[in-house]
């Protein structure tokens, strides 16, 4: 029987939650990869090139600097699974990241109060294997996708937003907000889809997981 290792290349609490929810199996490994965007590129592209460059420094690190008990797990395993994904909100033409201090978030917010914003999250998997007796691993497949979301926020007072940010939440947060949070009060509508603004588009995951061999939800 295949053993299959599922490393999520992230730290993000939101991700592990998610997979956590799905009652999968997988390990963590955090990218230190530099963010860097491009201004030529397209929202899409910059979620996907910043995943995808995730998930090879991963891949890096596992196969030249891993823990001892990554080790072991890729010792036990025949087939890898690193899944990447990368989380940006876009306002009037504009990527807003997260808030720089107290006054960043606020201002951040004031923007978006009673607008429309667009949520992109690129997913990055590769799926990789090893002969029997081998450490070395090769690249069986390459997987990725981009989610597009529309979230409304009601208009808000400056009082609604100082409160907010007094709370911490948006500081660590692209957009100065969590949907899945205290930040859910703000919120009118979303188009699309919901975990997408959360960081991680469950339906594109589990389809791109199942293609690589993963059961996932009893299938």
């Amino acid at each position: 029987m295949t053993k299959k290792l599922i490393v999520l290349a992230s730290g993000s609490p939101r991700r592990i939650d998610i997979l956590t929810d799905l009652a999968l199996d997988f390990i963590i490994r955090a990218s230190d990869e530099d963010e860097i965007v491009k201004d030529a590129m397209t929202p899409p592209d910059v979620v996907l090139e910043l995943a995808r460059a995730k998930a090879e420094r991963v891949l890096f690190l596992l196969e030249h600097e891993p823990t001892e008990a990554e080790e072991e797990k890729l010792d036990q395993a025949d087939q890898l699974i690193i899944l990447a994904a990368d989380t940006i909100v876009v306002f009037d033409q504009k990527i807003l990241g997260k808030p720089k201090d107290v006054p960043d978030a606020c201002k951040m917010l004031a923007s978006l109060a009673g607008n429309m914003h667009v949520v992109f999250t690129g997913v990055q998997v590769i799926h990789l294997g090893k002969q029997a007796g081998e450490k070395r691993w090769h690249v069986l497949e390459r997987m990725s996708d981009v989610d597009e979301s529309r979230v409304f926020f009601d208009p808000l007072t400056s009082e609604e937003i100082e409160a907010y940010v007094a709370t911490g939440e948006p500081m660590d947060k692209a957009g100065s907000y969590a949907v899945h949070g205290i930040g859910s009060f703000m919120v009118a509508k979303i188009d699309g889809c919901h975990t997408n603004v959360i960081g991680l588009p469950v339906p594109k995951t589990i389809k791109m997981l199942r293609k690589a061999g993963i059961k996932v939800m009893g299938k």
